[in-house]
């Protein structure tokens, strides 16, 4: 169970960074990546379901 709590946390952090790094802006990176890998739904702001 340690061992995937590591790795998910890992996956989104890396992930994280490569968003951040193509869409520019921290907050869209992040969220993006755990709406996505954590499969909850919408994100906030620009990621939002609008």
């Amino acid at each position: 169970m340690l061992s995937f709590l590591l790795f998910y946390i890992l996956l989104l952090a890396v992930s994280g960074i490569v968003v951040t790094m193509i869409e520019g802006n921290l907050a869209i990176g992040f969220v993006g990546a755990a709406a996505t890998i954590g499969n909850i739904g919408p994100g906030f702001g620009e990621i939002g379901p609008m």
